[in-house]
């Protein structure tokens, strides 16, 4: 009995030293999944605290506040974190580039007011309203509507009141539209032939110089719409409409509703009368003539011109007479006298045939006349 209790308290001591050498390794395991468990609750806000200075700086290069499926893959945990962030980047985008777009219309100009529209327009004769459809983002913040009065002498508020008024604005829905009576593929251009018309100066300043300068880019292929029509003054300037544009001008003031790829409504011209800068339109007063002269199939391109010692002596003198305003009062004794000088002296008055009066002006050498006579000789130098 007694060799027996020796041995169990011999097999008691070796259980309790194998129970000390296994709690060693398991105290040490504990521990290692308590760092490891510490180390992952610190590292996921670490992570969000670099995700959040990476977004900053992408906002901060890119220019917007939007930053999607940012993600990291740390060691081999498998920790993963996204930033998923939504906001309305494309609005903020088409804010910026609303701001950025140039008006349709230019109301500011000290002597017209003109739109210029690049995109598709229906022109309503009936209510003098241009339609142009738009989107949201075309929109923006700034004017959706303008009026216009598409005569090139926007100061003189006389030619003002003989010109009709034209509303143009911006619609988002073809519902808010009338419906096309007429569908063209060429742009056009809208324009009044109110105002001055009649008188010969004004018809050019006003009308004819104005006209070139925003219809010959087209090179004919281009639509005229002409409000406050007159009869006349299309029959009288048809080789020059026919010049600029391969199609019969349109009475817009009709009730049709005419359907464009683009239109100008109004005319661009220079601030000072028949005046053409070719640094603003790429054409300039030489330009004009040479369509004249081409349109009229006149001969002589130069005005005669005499250098000092020269005894030749100009040969054709043009007296233009005027019947009502600003009118020579002794027209035969300027004859006369001119003639005794050597002259060969032509009397002519400007009418409605230019033909006519083109191919006059064009063959004399000296033009006499009143101011409000010389833009035939400008426009037709001899």
């Amino acid at each position: 009995m007694k060799y027996d209790s020796v041995i169990s308290r011999s097999i008691h001591r070796l259980e309790q030293k194998r129970l000390r050498y296994g709690a060693f390794p398991c105290f040490f395991l504990i521990a290692l999944c308590f760092r490891t468990v510490l180390e992952l609750g610190l590292i996921r806000p670490a992570l969000n605290l670099q995700l959040s200075v990476i977004k900053g700086k992408l906002d901060w290069e890119m220019g917007i506040e939007e930053v999607k499926d940012v993600s990291l893959q740390v060691g081999d945990f498998g920790l993963q974190e996204n930033d998923r962030h939504e906001p309305d980047a494309e609005t903020n985008i088409a804010e910026v580039e609303t701001k950025n777009l140039e008006p349709i219309c230019n109301v500011k100009g000290r002597r017209n007011e003109f739109c210029e529209i690049n995109k598709d327009v229906r022109v309503d004769g009936k209510s003098a309203s241009v339609f142009i459809v738009s989107s949201e983002m075309d929109l923006g913040d700034g004017n959706s509507s303008w009026t216009i009065r598409p005569y090139a002498r926007k100061e003189d508020k006389r030619a003002m009141r003989d010109t009709r008024k034209w509303s143009v604005q911006q619609v988002t829905s073809f519902q808010e539209m009338p419906q096309c009576t007429r569908n063209h593929t060429v742009p056009a251009i809208l324009f009044s032939t109110g105002g001055y018309t009649g008188n010969h100066f004004h018809e050019f300043a006003d009308v004819v110089i104005p006209l070139y300068i925003n219809s010959q880019k087209y090179d004919g292929e281009v639509q005229f719409l002409i409000t406050d029509k007159r009869s006349w003054w299309i029959t009288k300037y048809k080789a020059v409409l026919q010049g600029l544009s391969k199609y019969e001008a349109i009475n817009i003031d009709e009730d049709v509703v005419h359907c464009f790829p683009s239109t100008t409504v109004g005319l661009k011209r220079h601030p000072k009368d028949l005046t053409l800068d070719p640094s603003l339109y790429s054409y300039s007063m030489k330009d004009f003539r040479d369509f004249l002269r081409n349109t009229y199939s006149l001969n002589k391109a130069n005005a005669i011109r005499i250098q000092d010692g020269q005894r030749k002596k100009p040969q054709v003198l043009l007296i233009i007479s005027r019947r009502r305003t600003r009118s020579f009062t002794n027209t035969e004794e300027i004859t006369k006298m001119t003639r005794s000088l050597g002259y060969e002296v032509t009397v002519a008055e400007a009418d409605k045939n230019m033909s006519k009066i083109a191919e006059v002006v064009n063959s004399s050498d000296v033009l006499m006349g009143s101011p409000w006579s010389w833009p035939h000789k400008h426009s037709f130098p001899s």
